[in-house]
């Protein structure tokens, strides 16, 4: 989409300059009341739009520009954007209650990710935006009593409770509209209110008041401040008069006749991208530079143009246009400058716009508020932030000799003082700054596992058990390369999600590979009842899938897992046709079908070739592996329906390369998927006792494309996912081969959620752009391929992942850790001290889980 700026300064005496500051009176939720004028104040949200496809971006653009004509029309209009840092305290008050009462010591590891966040020093990025209500005085933004008091100070003039609530109602109706819109306003608080006229003016000297109105002595105290206004500065100094903070208003002069939306238009959209050089000291004493982000708050005073006003200025900026270039032809030798011919040939096409397409045009007066602790500092910063802007045709001053008024212009409940230092343009030009734009994912509340990367940055909140609360699907799927963190991740969101509650929650994992050790130690460390499961030869019959399976569709299961452990075409064969009678049969004839007997049905058949495999099954069924699955139950579970985390692990599991031809798998790489096969749907049949019904439950499965790729395994995945589905468990899933999971059209349907790592090949990763929900082109692909690295070509960026949440949002995020200990203990290098240790194995007596097995059988 192709925007024109039609600029036009309007250059006279601003009787505004020599106006006094604001005189403040009352703030409330939602309202900021001076001695001019009331202002209602919204909190916009961010819009996740860095994985948007241009369309969806135009299509969000388009939203706004709506929303915001309809409600805001020719009101005086004030955005702010404002840059904080996530604060770790805030967070721990704000989850307190998510683990009053809850498993293990919730607040221990929320106390950690508190910590954590100070450390990671996350910027937080604020948009709020004033709408002036009604002028109290003479009808006019710029007409302010010259005989008031020049101090800031509270007006003692009362305001009627009537004036308020009439001045909420108009605010609501504000409010209706952008509330919908793609800026999801809502109210600013009285607190949010205070916070941010005191950050411009003091700099938040005392706790500001959480309840009520803010008036009187209170608000005087939060506006009382001395700033100190030089040519290119502005001085701000503490109670004891020493520098606080050095503060530069920079002015936007010009733009780019034309520039690109989606595109190099977003000019707002790209304030946390800059950066200056920095020095950084080196482990060994030496010096290296580094990129250092530079944050720039903006204060931005709009109006929409009536459409008369609009065609008006149109028509004049083209009128001049073609006067310049008349005159230039009579007087340069009939030669005219292209800039002039441009500059009358867009007018004219905005002209046709504004009558024919209902353009609209935007007054606005941009400034850009650098600050620093140093005057050396904010001279780098505003010279990086110039530059940055400089490289997108847009021209960003110092505003030497206007500090003053620029600064003054900025405060909340002010007026526009430098009135020529402005740009009319269209509202698509305007709006397609993408101020709102961002990175945000995941839950709007709850306990964090990582956080955004992008264009902003937020905190990753998720519950990967929480599915079945909200009545939405129930599945989690991990995908992507070996090594680039899938499994961490899936640890970190698991045992964050048994911490936030109910109270008694209950997960396994089953862990194939044997590196996930650390989720028990990480659980032991917050006091989550847990342990590591060795599932053995003890365990003899404990994952028959009889016992795992509901009765009807327990027959057809046992076949197509004794079909899998066939290595040749006739035992294939063989388990195609009788099988399934056999299997049939045990159900019907035995009031506790095994699969052991089934074996034994097939040993003494008539048929030779059916013996055949029976008695090749039957080999299986004596080794360590085998019995587990095959073998003659003992009565002996391996897993309690005791609420907690239990780690099932299986010595000796030799499960096939993931990239390799089924057909070459030998008996122990089938025989070790079978036997994942049974301890899956096993753990899911005990995730239906009646002790586990009304708890939140979740069973991770690793390795799941093995499952696809081995014969019936697609039958295999759709049976737990209904399993899932049907006991109200999560299905948590990991695997490298994002293309097999894609093309289970039953299984993409149950996803709430998608964490893609990583992946180098196209296929897959048009795979995991499906998985995801978006476009599968070049730019996708990019993205993926991406996520792993980072500036130094020679390091892995692990745990960085695009995640897809249950409101089909997509952003990138960063996982992360809340403690160097938690660290240490959930990493999967087989060497890692949490892999390391002697773990004493569960073994679960047959009387502890008699009732389960009584269950599960009927």
């Amino acid at each position: 989409m192709k925007i024109t700026r039609k600029l036009k300064n309007l250059v006279g005496i601003d009787e505004s300059r020599s106006a006094p500051p604001p005189r403040y009176h009352t703030i409330t939720d939602g309202l900021m009341v001076t001695a001019t004028k009331a202002e209602a104040w919204f909190d916009l949200n961010t819009s996740n739009t860095d994985t948007a496809t241009d369309n969806e971006k135009i299509a969000n653009l388009t939203s706004v520009m709506t929303a915001a004509g309809k409600a805001l029309g020719e009101r005086h209009c004030h955005l702010k954007v404002l840059w904080g840092r996530y604060n770790g305290a805030a967070y721990v008050e704000e989850v307190a209650e998510l683990y009053e009462g809850g498993m293990g010591d919730g607040r221990s590891w929320a106390a950690d990710w508190g910590e954590r966040i100070d450390e990671l020093g996350l910027p937080q990025r604020h948009l709020m935006l004033g709408v002036v209500i009604e002028f109290r005085n003479a009808g006019t933004g710029t007409a302010v009593s010259t005989k008031a008091n020049a101090a800031m100070g509270g007006d003692p003039e009362r305001i009627s409770d009537r004036a308020l609530a009439e001045w909420q109602v108009a605010a609501r109706r504000i409010l209706k509209t952008l509330g919908t819109s793609p800026l999801r306003a809502r109210q600013s608080s009285a607190e949010k209110i205070a916070w941010m006229l005191s950050r411009e003016t003091a700099r938040i000297k005392q706790a500001i008041p959480r309840d009520g109105a803010i008036k009187g002595a209170q608000l005087q105290q939060l506006v009382s401040s001395k700033a100190m206004p030089y040519a290119d500065h502005v001085e701000l100094t503490a109670e004891d008069g020493a520098p606080a903070m050095y503060a530069a208003v920079l002015p936007i002069i010009d733009f780019p006749t034309e520039m690109e939306i989606p595109g190099e238009a977003e000019w707002l959209r790209t304030l946390s991208s800059i950066t200056k050089l920095g020095e950084i000291t080196t482990a060994d004493g030496g010096t290296e530079f580094v990129d250092v982000p530079v944050f720039a708050d903006v204060s931005i005073r709009f109006q929409g143009m009536p459409r008369r006003v609009a065609m008006k200025a149109a028509n004049e900026a083209r009128r001049t246009a073609k006067e310049q270039r008349q005159s230039a032809a009579k007087h340069s030798a009939g030669e005219v400058s292209s800039e002039i011919e441009d500059a009358e040939i867009a007018n004219e096409a905005l002209v046709r716009e504004i009558k024919n397409n209902g353009t609209s045009l935007v007054n606005h007066h941009s400034r850009l508020v650098v600050t620093a602790a140093t005057k050396a500092d904010l001279n780098d910063n505003c010279q990086a932030i110039i530059d940055h802007y400089a490289d997108l045709g847009i021209l960003v001053a110092r505003g030497e000799d206007e500090q003053r008024d620029l600064w003054l212009e900025m405060l909340p409940g002010d007026i526009l003082r430098v009135s020529d230092l402005g740009q009319v343009q269209t509202d698509v030009a305007f709006w397609g700054s993408f101020f709102w734009a961002g990175s945000k994912v995941g839950d709007s509340r709850g306990a964090i596992s990582g956080f955004t990367t992008g264009t902003t940055a937020s905190l990753f909140r998720s519950n990967v058990l929480g599915g079945g609360d909200r009545g939405d699907a129930t599945t989690t799927f991990y995908g992507g390369r070996s090594g680039r963190g899938k499994s961490t991740a899936l640890g970190l969101e698991l045992i964050s999600a048994l911490l936030e509650g109910p109270s008694e929650s209950w997960s396994t994992v089953i862990d194939g590979k044997g590196d996930l050790g650390g989720l028990v130690s990480v659980a032991r460390l917050f006091n989550i009842p847990t342990n590591l499961v060795e599932i053995t030869a003890e365990h003899s019959g404990a994952a028959d899938l009889f016992r795992a399976v509901e009765p009807t569709a327990a027959p057809a299961a046992v076949q197509r897992q004794l079909a899998m452990l066939a290595t040749d075409s006739a035992h294939m064969a063989i388990a195609a046709s009788s099988t399934l009678r056999h299997a049939t049969q045990e159900l019907q004839d035995t009031e506790h079908p095994t699969t052991f007997n089934v074996i034994q049905r097939m040993c003494a058949d008539e048929d030779t070739a059916t013996r055949s495999f029976g008695r090749y099954l039957d080999d299986l069924a004596k080794s360590p592996l085998g019995k587990i699955v095959l073998g003659e139950p003992t009565g002996q579970a391996f897993l309690t329906d005791d609420p907690g985390l239990w780690l099932l692990q299986v010595p000796n599991l030799n499960l096939p390369p993931a990239d390799s031809d089924p057909s070459k798998w030998d008996p122990m790489q089938r025989l070790s998927l079978a036997l994942l096969q049974g301890i899956t749907s096993y753990s899911l049949a005990i995730s239906a006792s009646k002790r586990l019904r009304p708890m939140r439950k979740g069973v991770a499965v690793p390795e799941v494309h093995l499952f696809l790729n081995a014969y019936g395994g697609t039958d295999f995945l759709d049976q737990i996912a209904r399993m899932g589905r049907a006991f109200n468990t999560s299905l948590i899933l990991d695997s490298q081969d994002c293309v097999s999971i894609a093309s289970v059209a039953g299984l993409v349907e149950q996803l709430q959620g998608v964490r893609i790592f990583q992946l180098t090949s196209k296929a897959q990763q048009d795979a995991a752009a499906e998985l995801l929900g978006m476009e599968p082109d070049a730019s996708t692909r990019n993205l993926i391929r991406g996520l792993a690295r980072t500036d130094n070509d020679e390091t892995i960026r692990k745990g960085h992942a695009l995640v897809r949440d249950w409101r089909e949002q997509v952003a990138t995020v960063q996982f992360d850790f809340p403690s160097a200990e938690v660290a240490e203990a959930m990493s999967t290098d087989p060497n890692a001290t949490a892999n390391r240790y002697d773990y004493d194995a569960t073994q679960t007596s047959a009387e502890d889980t008699a009732d389960t097995f009584q269950e599960v059988s009927a």
